[in-house]
């Protein structure tokens, strides 16, 4: 079946070169036999059909840069699901800009054999798609910064924090939102430096 439907692309590709581009009704309709295979899903923002893994090991760089959350082997760690829904929805809100009252949205969640989950921020994927990876960890500490800055627009820094931030009030909410995650109000305020534009928590 995958030797065949290589081949159907294949061809399709080659028919394509020696006549019009592909209109995206053509590449929605191929994306669909790889829809029923469940290996891949339609992203009607970009018109583009993705892996529905767009983290895993074989995906090709410009697709996980786009589509995937986490660097390769790295893993989100939340303490409940409601954290992690929280990430997700601050997350489509603030980057993804989803519009107010929401559309029906869609958290979840999806496993895949290899643990990791995937995101469809609307029943038709209208306003994206991502994908990460990521555990639920009652106990031990919570590493991960990255989250709290992705929710914030910002890069996570060398350290642990985020840079790029404008304000000593932006660090703030930062630490606020990561408190709140990892569900510890003992850490120690947070370092922001003007200069570097680097908050640290």
């Amino acid at each position: 079946m995958k030797k065949t439907l290589l081949s159907v692309l294949a061809g399709l590709a080659v028919i394509g070169s020696a006549s019009a581009a592909p209109t995206p009704e053509d590449r929605k309709a191929l994306c669909d036999l790889l829809i029923q295979k469940k290996t891949h899903v339609w992203v009607e923002k970009t018109q583009a059909c993705i892996p529905a893994d767009p983290c895993g090991n074989g995906v090709n760089d410009t697709i996980r840069s786009a589509y995937c959350l986490t660097d390769l082997g790295e893993r989100f760690v939340f303490r409940d699901v409601d954290g992690l829904v929280d990430f997700v929805k601050r997350y489509t809100e603030k980057v993804l800009k989803a519009p107010d009252p929401w559309p029906d949205m869609l958290y979840g969640i999806a496993p895949q054999p290899d643990g990791y989950k995937g995101v469809y921020t609307t029943k038709t994927a209208d306003l994206g798609f991502f994908g990460f990876n990521y555990e639920i960890r009652e106990k031990g500490p919570l590493v991960n910064r990255k989250p709290v800055c992705l929710v914030f627009g910002r890069e996570t820094s060398a350290g642990a924090g985020c840079k790029g931030v404008e304000s000593e009030q932006e660090c703030t909410d930062m630490f606020d939102f990561y408190n709140l995650l990892s569900k510890d109000f003992n850490t120690p305020n947070p370092v922001y430096d003007e200069q570097t534009k680097v908050c640290i928590f």
